[in-house]
């Protein structure tokens, strides 16, 4: 039975009046929640005097709006849509093509959902966060995926999901994620559409567990059949002492399917960190990638768990072949302010795609209007090319209702 006939068997079930009293119905449409964001962004982009590029700099405006169905006999109904205005921009070198600049709208989540017990189902698009498959809500669009996914929680303290993922969204219409998706050939700057991945989709398999003391254990595994696999392993454990000292280890493996897009690879982290006092955090990471290949992490911008992740690059390079990157970081937090800042050193192979990167990261929640906040994030590259050295500067305004 394919997808199409269980979508509607499924709908034919919900408001078959036989099956089902009409004031069900009533109740499910009367306890619909709505709610959303409306968010505000200016980029701005200095590049090296060397790098022949010209400053760029973009505000868009725009939001999300959500709306859920209440429960019907288990089935809900669940949609959320993207809109983005592109304000102002002056980006004669194109540096927001394939992620700020989307002008226009998106039905990025439209998805049935039925639950029973400690178990649901969900089929659709949807948003997804997973280490190796998650959309970033950080600029103007976020990543969504067409899915059809089990949810499983039923052993103590684990959380099981699987499924196949067929198509994915990305920021914008320009926007190519090889080798899973192909460009857009009549792209215009709108926001991404659900393109195919691959010939058949992806298999993917997630799990967490907490069961152990102080612990926490993911594992995540994604087949795209004639592509590659991407395996992703983690481990946390967290001593209960005074500093609240913890310890987490990761892996990262991708096996191609074809030669001709890279050669079987992985990557080993390890990450540190302390609270010296209440709210001041001291951490540090460290990557290492096999010299035989690039290792993929995964699909989508949110799907990038490195431990040397950063806010402009999230720490790609980490991710080339041969490539050691390590991290260091503070994170404070005091009443309704957050700060961090990370140092960053990348070391690939290729030693013109050294860097080390600068990045602080601030935010502020309005006491006065809790549903307002502001943010800030500033990062400094600099490149062993330093022609490719530039600044990322990123201010938000948003307000969730």
């Amino acid at each position: 039975m394919n997808k199409k006939l269980y979508l509607t068997l499924a709908i034919s079930i919900i408001f078959s009046p036989k099956s089902f009293a009409s004031n069900a119905i009533a109740d499910a449409i009367n306890d619909a929640k709505v709610s959303g964001q409306i968010k505000s962004l200016y980029f701005a982009q200095d590049f090296s005097d060397s790098s022949g590029k010209q400053d760029s700099s973009i505000w868009t405006n725009g939001g999300e709006f959500k709306l859920v169905s209440g429960d019907f006999h288990g089935f809900s109904l669940s949609s959320s849509l993207q809109v983005v205005d592109v304000t102002w921009i002056d980006d004669f070198d194109d540096a927001y093509k394939t992620s700020m600049s989307a002008d226009g709208a998106v039905l990025s989540e439209a998805y049935l959902g039925y639950g029973i017990g400690n178990t649901s189902v969900s089929f659709g698009r949807q948003y997804l966060a997973m280490p190796l498959l998650g959309g970033s809500s950080a600029q103007s669009i976020t990543e969504s995926y067409e899915a059809y996914l089990v949810t499983d929680r039923s052993l103590p303290q684990t959380v099981i999901v699987a499924g196949k993922i067929d198509r994915y969204q990305a920021r914008t219409d320009f926007k190519s994620t090889a080798p899973f998706t192909e460009s857009k050939v009549d792209a215009k700057g709108k926001p991404g559409e659900f393109l195919d991945i691959g010939d058949h989709g992806m298999y993917s398999l997630y799990m967490s567990n907490r069961s152990m003391a102080n612990t926490k254990v993911q594992v995540h595994l994604v087949e795209t059949q004639g592509i590659a696999f991407m395996g992703y392993a983690d481990i946390f454990y967290k001593l209960d002492t005074r500093f609240k000292p913890y310890i987490g280890g990761q892996y990262y493996k991708t096996v191609y399917h074809d030669n001709n897009l890279g050669q079987d690879s992985d990557m080993l982290g390890v990450k540190l960190g302390v609270e010296l006092i209440d709210n001041l955090d001291l951490f540090t990471g460290y990557n290492k990638t096999n010299e035989d290949g690039k290792v993929l992490h995964g699909l989508g911008n949110n799907a990038y768990a490195n431990f040397t992740t950063t806010t402009k690059t999230s720490g790609d390079t980490g991710f080339e072949a041969g490539s050691h990157s390590l991290q260091l970081g503070v994170a404070y937090q005091i009443d309704s302010v957050k700060v961090k800042y990370r140092w960053t050193n990348f070391n690939p192979l290729d030693e013109e795609g050294g860097m080390t990167e600068h990045t602080l990261n601030l935010s502020y929640q309005f006491e006065s209007l809790k549903q307002l906040s502001a943010m800030l994030d500033y990062s400094v590259m600099s490149f062993d090319n330093d022609a490719r050295s530039m600044t990322d500067l990123r201010t938000k305004l948003m307000y969730r209702f």
